[in-house]
C-alpha cells in the first residue's frame, strides 16, 4: 500500500524555515537558510509553485529531504512508523541501512521508492540505477587492490540484490592477500561465521576460505564454493583465480540478496537481512521454503535471461559444511 501523502506548508521565519506537524507520519525541523539552498536545488519542483500554498509530498520524498538536510541542518526529525526516523539531531537511524560488503550500504527508503515506481509508475519513485554503485580502493596495510560493485534487479515484484567484490594483491604477496581476507577483508552477511552452528559468533571473513586454508601456507587450488546463509536469504559464491606470478590470486565474491517487495522496513526479508541473528526470529527455510539455498542466485540469472538452476551445488556445499 502506498504511503499516505502529506500536507507540508514551507513558512518563511527570520530564523530559517518551519515544518510543522502533519498527521500520519509527524515530521517537525528547522532548517537554516543554506539547507533551503540545497533543497532548492534539489527539489526545484517544490518551489516553482506559482501559488506557495501546501505540498503533497509522500512519506518517502520527506525522508529523502531529510537525508540531504543531514548534516547539521536538520535539527529534528520525528515520525510515528516504526523504523523511521525518531527525534534525531545530525544523525540516522543504523536500522533504515542495509550494510553490504565494505560499506555499500542502501537506505531504506531508497529501495521502497525503487519499487514504488515498479508498482506504480515511473513518477511515483527512483528507478532501478539509483541502487547501482561501484567503489575502488587500495587498502595501506596490505596493499590490497579492490573493487565492489553493486547491481540491482526486479524478478517477480522482488527487488534483488547482487554485491561483486573482487581482491588482488598489487605485489601478488599471497600470504598478504590471505591475511587481508581473514582479518579485514568483509563478511558475506551477520549470520555467517567460523562456527555456522553458533550464528551469536562475531562474524568473520569469508568462512569458507579461511576454514580451507593454513595461516603459512597458500589459499588450495579449488573449483568455485557456493554457500547460502540459513537465517536471511543471501547466497553466494567465491572463486580464486591465478593470474601470473606477478599479479597471484584474484579472489571475486558474488553476493547475492533478495528484499522482498520492500512495502515495510518490518519485512521479513528486510529485517533478517540487516539484522545480527536473533533466535525469535525464524529461519530461511522455515519461513521462505520457497527460497531454498541457491535459489536467490538462481532469480537473478534467470532475470537475467541465464537458465543455470544451482540446487545441486548448493545442496552438496551444504553437505559437506554438516548442514545438509
Amino acid at each position: 500500500m502506498a504511503a499516505a501523502a502529506l500536507a507540508i506548508t514551507l513558512f518563511d521565519l527570520q530564523g530559517g524555515i518551519y515544518i510543522p506537524p502533519v498527521d500520519p507520519a509527524m515530521v517537525v525541523a528547522t532548517v537554516c537558510q543554506k539547507a533551503v539552498s540545497r533543497l532548492k536545488r534539489h527539489f526545484p519542483q517544490l518551489f516553482a509553485l506559482s501559488n506557495p500554498g501546501p505540498c503533497n509530498l509522500p512519506l518517502e520524498i520527506i525522508l529523502m529531504i531529510a537525508e540531504y538536510l543531514d548534516k547539521c541542518a536538520l535539527i529534528s526529525l520525528a515520525s510515528t512508523i516504526p523504523y523511521y526516523m525518531e527525534r534525531l539531531e545530525c544523525k540516522k537511524r543504523i536500522d533504515l541501512y542495509l550494510s553490504f560488503l565494505l560499506s555499500c550500504d542502501i537506505p531504506y527508503h531508497h529501495v521502497r521508492l525503487v519499487m514504488n515506481r515498479h508498482f506504480y509508475g515511473p513518477e511515483h519513485g527512483l528507478p532501478l540505477q539509483a541502487l547501482s554503485k561501484r567503489r575502488n580502493y587500495t587498502t595501506l596495510k596490505h596493499r590490497i587492490k579492490c573493487s565492489v560493485s553493486r547491481h540491482a534487479c526486479i524478478f517477480n515484484d522482488e527487488l534483488l540484490i547482487l554485491t561483486a567484490l573482487s581482491m588482488t594483491q598489487l605485489r601478488g604477496d599471497l600470504v598478504s592477500l590471505k591475511s587481508h581476507v581473514e582479518f579485514s577483508g568483509g563478511s558475506i552477511c551477520e549470520h555467517l561465521t567460523f562456527l555456522q552452528e553458533s550464528p551469536a559468533c562475531i562474524p568473520i571473513p569469508f568462512p569458507e576460505l579461511a576454514k580451507k586454508g593454513s595461516t603459512s601456507g597458500p589459499f588450495p587450488a579449488c573449483e568455485p564454493i557456493y554457500g547460502s546463509c540459513t537465517s536471511c536469504p543471501t547466497d553466494y559464491n567465491i572463486t580464486m583465480n591465478w593470474q601470473g606470478v606477478k599479479k597471484g590470486y584474484s579472489i571475486e565474491v558474488l553476493v547475492y540478496r533478495g528484499l522482498g517487495d520492500c512495502r515495510t522496513p518490518e519485512n521479513w526479508y528486510w529485517r533478517n537481512t540487516m539484522a545480527r541473528w536473533d533466535p525469535s526470529e525464524q529461519s530461511r527455510s522455515a519461513y521462505s521454503p520457497h527460497n531454498p539455498p541457491g535459489s536467490i542466485r538462481d532469480k537473478w540469472n534467470e532475470a537475467g535471461g541465464v537458465a543455470e538452476i544451482t540446487d545441486g551445488a548448493w545442496r552438496r556445499a551444504l553437505q559437506v559444511a554438516g548442514l545438509g
